[in-house]
C-alpha cells in the first residue's frame, strides 16, 4: 500500500494542518465559508482501493478525482454510534483507476458551510492506496432489480442541488450504486411541488429539516430548474428506468409547504392528510400524475407510507383507478404504476389485491414506517406475481423507532440480512427508501449493489 500523509498535500489558504505525530491532521481554518479545495496528487497508475486515515472524530467532505466527472459527498461517522470517539481508524471510500497525473480534490460540503457546528468537516491525516489485481465484475446476469428512492429535497437540503451538472452527478452516483430504477419524489399530495407543476404550487421558502436546521438549498433548486424534467433525459441516457414519485399525502397545514388545495379547502383533509373520499381531491392528485406521464416519466410511483392513514379500501381503489386513467389520457399505451404500502395492513392488502388483479398496479413494495423492525414476510404478497405484479423487498433509511426514539444507525450486516431474506422468499427486486442517504455513507453504500447479492 502507498500512504500519503497530510504534509504531502497542496493546502491552500483558509485550511490548516495542525497537531503533531499521529494526530497531525487537516482542518478548515475558517468556519462557515466556502474554501478552495485541497489537492492531492498520488502519482500512481493502475486500479486502487482508496482509504482515509482519521486520528479520531468524523470526516465529512466532497471528494472528486480529476479522472472522473462526479463529486462525491462523503460522511464517515454520520449515524454510526460511538464512531466519533474511536480512533485512530481507516475508512474505505471507493475503487478508482488512476494515471500519474490524476489529482484528488477535497472540499467542504454544502451543509458543513451552512451548519459547521452540527456538521463539521472533522479530521483526516492520510490517504492509503491499496493496489487491486482481482478482475472487474463482468456483465449482469441477475434479473432481480435494484430500485433506489431519490429525494431531491433532501439532497438539495444537505449537499446542494442547484444546477443540471449537480443533478447529473447525483444520478451518476445512484447508477454507480447499481440502480436499475430511480423513484424520484417531487411532491407529497397536498404540499407544494418541487417540479414546475401546473396543478400544485411551486415550493418556496426556507423550511426545517428532520435535524431542525434550516436550508435554502431546496428553494434554490426549485428556482433554478425543474428537477423532474431534467432527470428524465439523464436517466434515459444511462439506461435507468425512472418512476416519478409522489407521497400519498401530507399537507403540512399552516406552513409554507402547504398547497392551495389544502389552504382553500380544509374540509377536504383530516388533520394534515387529504381525504380521497372527496372526488375533487382524487381529480387533483390524478392531474399531477397526468403531468408525470405527459412529461415523459417511464412510470408512476406512489409512496403510501407518507402517509397511509384514514383512507378506506374503496377510496384507494378509486384513487389508483383515477391515476391509471389519467396516464392513459396522454400515454395510451399506459405506464407501470408502483406503490409502497404498509405491510400487514388489511385495508391496503384488500385494496391492492383488487388493483393488482385489475392490472392497474404492476409493482408493490410492502413496508413499515420509520423502522426496519419488526421484520415481516413478503409471502402474503407473492401470490400477486401470478397477475404480473412485481414484489420488492424494502430497505429503509431508518433502523428502529422505540417510543419515539428513532435510530438511523443501519449497518452493512442489517442490510445484507434483509436483502438475503427478501430474495430467499422470492422478491423480484430490492427497493431502497432514502437511498440518497446511503450515497454518502462509506459503510453502507456498496452493500446495496446487486453485484454483491448472493
Amino acid at each position: 500500500a502507498t500512504f500519503l500523509d497530510v504534509d504531502c498535500w497542496e493546502v491552500p489558504e483558509g485550511w490548516e494542518v495542525v497537531g503533531e505525530g499521529k494526530e497531525r491532521r487537516l482542518v478548515p481554518g475558517r468556519e462557515g465559508e466556502v474554501l478552495p479545495p485541497v489537492k492531492v496528487r498520488p502519482g500512481l497508475e493502475g486500479r486502487y482501493r482508496v482509504w482515509f486515515g482519521l486520528p479520531y472524530g468524523v470526516f465529512r467532505a466532497r471528494l472528486k478525482w480529476f479522472c472522473e466527472p462526479d463529486r462525491y459527498p462523503f460522511a464517515a461517522g454520520e449515524r454510526v454510534p460511538e464512531f466519533e470517539h474511536k480512533g485512530p481508524k481507516e475508512v474505505l471510500w471507493k475503487e478508482v483507476v488512476l494515471s500519474s497525473e490524476d489529482e484528488l480534490e477535497i472540499s467542504l460540503l454544502f451543509r458543513t458551510v451552512q451548519h459547521p457546528e452540527l456538521y463539521p468537516f472533522g479530521t483526516v491525516s492520510y490517504i492509503k492506496f491499496v493496489p487491486l489485481k482481482e478482475p472487474i465484475p463482468g456483465p449482469r446476469e441477475d434479473a432481480r432489480r435494484l430500485a433506489l428512492y431519490f429525494e431531491p429535497y433532501s439532497w438539495a437540503f444537505a449537499w446542494g442541488l442547484e444546477t443540471r451538472e449537480e443533478l447529473r452527478e447525483a444520478v451518476d452516483l445512484l447508477r454507480e450504486m447499481g440502480a436499475d430504477e430511480i423513484h424520484i419524489q417531487v411532491i407529497r399530495f397536498g404540499a407544494r411541488a418541487l417540479h414546475w407543476s401546473n396543478v400544485a404550487e411551486r415550493f418556496s421558502g426556507r423550511t426545517p429539516g428532520d435535524d431542525g436546521t434550516l436550508s435554502e438549498g431546496p428553494e434554490r433548486m426549485v428556482r433554478s430548474m425543474d428537477v423532474l424534467r431534467e432527470t428524465i433525459p439523464l436517466c434515459r441516457e444511462r439506461g435507468i428506468f425512472l418512476y416519478a414519485n409522489a407521497g400519498l399525502t401530507n399537507c403540512y397545514p399552516g406552513t409554507s409547504l402547504e398547497d392551495r388545495i389544502s389552504r382553500g379547502h380544509p374540509e377536504w383533509r383530516r388533520g394534515n392528510l387529504l381525504r380521497y373520499d372527496v372526488p375533487e381531491v382524487r381529480e387533483y392528485a390524478a392531474a399531477i400524475v397526468r403531468e408525470f406521464a405527459e412529461w415523459g416519466a417511464d412510470g408512476v410511483s406512489i409512496d403510501c407510507m407518507r402517509y397511509p392513514y384514514y383512507q378506506a379500501e374503496e377510496d384507494l381503489v378509486l384513487l389508483f383507478g383515477a391515476f391509471f386513467e389519467a396516464v392513459r389520457e396522454v400515454r395510451p399505451e399506459g405506464l407501470p404504476i408502483a406503490a409502497r404500502i404498509p405491510a400487514g395492513d388489511i385495508v391496503y392488502f384488500r385494496a391492492f389485491e383488487r388493483l393488482v388483479k385489475e392490472g392497474i398496479v404492476s409493482c408493490v413494495i410492502p413496508s413499515t414506517l420509520h423502522m426496519r423492525k419488526p421484520s415481516f414476510s413478503l409471502k402474503p404478497y407473492l401470490r400477486w406475481k401470478d397477475y404480473g405484479c412485481r414484489i420488492y423487498g424494502r430497505i429503509d433509511g431508518w433502523k428502529e423507532n422505540l417510543w419515539g426514539n428513532v435510530s438511523t444507525a443501519l449497518n452493512p450486516k442489517d442490510i445484507r440480512e434483509d436483502i438475503e431474506r427478501y430474495l430467499r422468499e422470492g422478491a423480484d427486486g430490492i427497493f431502497v427508501y432514502q437511498a440518497d442517504a446511503h450515497l454518502c455513507n462509506p459503510f453502507t453504500r456498496t452493500v446495496l449493489d446487486w453485484r454483491r447479492w448472493g
